[in-house]
């Protein structure tokens, strides 16, 4: 009789939070590091490295020109400092992990070629000069595809667009063999996405990448996920929307079970807003509204830091309409 009570209660709580109209907003503000960019730019990638307690700054662009070298910023001390280079000039690529302290590029625009590059870059933090070492080659041109890391050595891409159509379906990279196999067939084609993996210790067999936006702006509040050990429904879309946002994200971060998700500006309150997904009730479970930050801002990377329980940003582009670029990076306490 008390397991029925129990589980009558667990569902009628879950019902009851996911009709709720508006999740909670907590406000916070973005902390503006002393060191900045050595030069305005949106379009970066970043990582997190934990033996350098170090977020690195890969790229980016000015006026449609790019930039060939990868800063490092200390997050105990507060410094950036150039410490590697890719050998031409990139921006809007993406990262991912092999989970063991080496990290890859993907898909980002060439400036020399004015084309996005198939070549697939490993950077090893530890080593004294991270500079970008090609290691492998995409089969088509993948521009803004979502990727996530399982951890285990696989990255996956979703979709991406090579300028003239997009792609439809899921590539696994395997970076012990620098192999990548195309695993499963998109039910439409993705673009512009953002993704985030989420691993659940007690039940593996839930392990998912999740994805956010899609093809078009219709498609900015979708959540979808993608979890390879389930032999039915591999690929489905959520049922909870990200609420308040009309452009597709620029990243998602996995904290725990929970994924934060960097939207846009709120245009009603004038703030910009970061959604907490939660992952295990499938609802959006709280809105961050950072109070200092009130302008647009999009095209930039972001890293977790966990001992810190910070996420930070560097760079990014603002409003279109007066096409704003930025040098700063900052940081949100999570705590």
């Amino acid at each position: 009789m008390s397991f029925k009570l129990n589980f009558i209660i667990l569902t009628l709580t879950t019902f009851l939070l996911s009709v709720s109209c508006q999740p909670p907003v907590r406000q916070v503000e973005a902390v503006f590091v002393s060191s900045k960019l050595p030069t305005r730019r949106g379009s970066t990638a970043i990582f997190y490295d934990e033996p350098t307690t170090s977020i690195y700054i890969l790229g980016g662009s000015l006026n449609l020109e790019g930039f060939d070298d990868v800063y490092r910023h200390n997050v105990n001390t507060d410094k950036t400092r150039r410490v590697g280079k890719f050998p031409h000039k990139m921006s809007s690529g993406r990262v991912g992990t092999n989970g063991n302290g080496v990290f890859y590029y993907f898909a980002g625009i060439n400036s020399d070629i004015k084309n996005v590059d198939t070549t697939i870059y490993k950077f090893t933090p530890s080593n004294p000069r991270s500079d970008a070492v090609a290691v492998a080659e995409l089969d088509e041109v993948r521009y803004f595809p979502g990727v996530a890391s399982d951890g285990a050595g696989n990255i996956y891409l979703f979709g991406g667009n090579d300028r003239a159509d997009s792609s439809h379906d899921i590539l696994k990279y395997d970076t012990n063999t620098n192999s990548a196999l195309s695993v499963y067939n998109l039910p439409k084609p993705f673009f512009e996405t953002t993704a985030t993996w989420v691993s659940y210790p007690l039940t593996p067999d839930r392990d998912s990448a999740y994805v956010f936006g899609g093809w078009d702006s219709k498609d900015a509040q979708t959540i979808y996920k993608y979890t390879p050990a389930n032999p039915v429904n591999k690929f489905e879309e959520m049922d909870a929307k990200i609420p308040s946002i009309e452009v597709n994200p620029s990243a998602a971060l996995t904290v725990g079970e929970d994924i934060y998700i960097l939207g846009a500006l709120n245009v009603a309150t004038n703030n910009y807003n970061i959604y907490q997904y939660d992952t295990n009730l499938d609802l959006i479970s709280e809105i961050l509204e950072v109070t200092n930050l009130n302008h647009e801002l999009h095209s930039f990377g972001a890293a977790y830091v966990p001992f810190l329980n910070r996420i930070y940003v560097a760079g990014g582009y603002g409003a279109v309409s007066n096409y704003d670029i930025y040098d700063y990076i900052f940081y949100i306490d999570l705590s």
